[in-house]
């Protein structure tokens, strides 16, 4: 797990020095500070930081929690609509290995996949751990849908 804030994926040093300003310098005071979303909010307003942004830093935060989860499966995990650890618990593990494998061979975001046995460990911890935010910390900004039909038949 990620400690500083610092080393949260996008966060530069205007930032992270905007959150040292109100007191926010471990990832943990950051999930705390933003376990609700008034608590976003105010962070924005004190930091004027864009919510959008806050948003993706707690989300990377969250994530960080499962150990096994470096850094760069964030964006791998991300570009499958998993963003919080209570999206990941949610999911089969030999599914999501399966989608990540088929992205990955589509995309090139990681250079190593995680294993099998590595994605199981990630939606256990996911489902043993706590929630440490009250509300769905998904990025309000647009993502692709993907287009799909049922085909009946008799």
């Amino acid at each position: 797990m990620i400690h500083n804030i610092q080393d949260i994926e996008g966060m530069n040093s205007v930032y992270a020095e905007k959150l040292i300003g109100v007191g926010i310098t471990k990832v943990t005071e950051l999930l705390e500070k933003c376990s609700s979303l008034a608590g976003i909010e105010e962070l924005e307003q004190a930091t004027t930081i864009q919510k959008d942004l806050i948003i993706q830093w707690v989300n990377f935060a969250d994530l960080s929690q499962i150990k096994g989860i470096e850094r760069e499966y964030f964006s791998l995990l991300s570009a499958l609509g998993i963003h919080t650890t209570s999206q990941l618990k949610n999911r089969f593990p030999e599914t999501l290995h399966s989608q990540m494998i088929k992205l990955n061979r589509q995309k090139q975001l990681v250079q190593r996949l995680p294993s099998l046995s590595l994605v199981r460990s990630w939606v256990a911890q996911a489902t043993n751990l706590q929630r440490k935010t009250a509300h769905n910390n998904v990025p309000t900004t647009k993502l692709p849908l993907k287009k799909w039909s049922i085909d009946w038949s008799d």
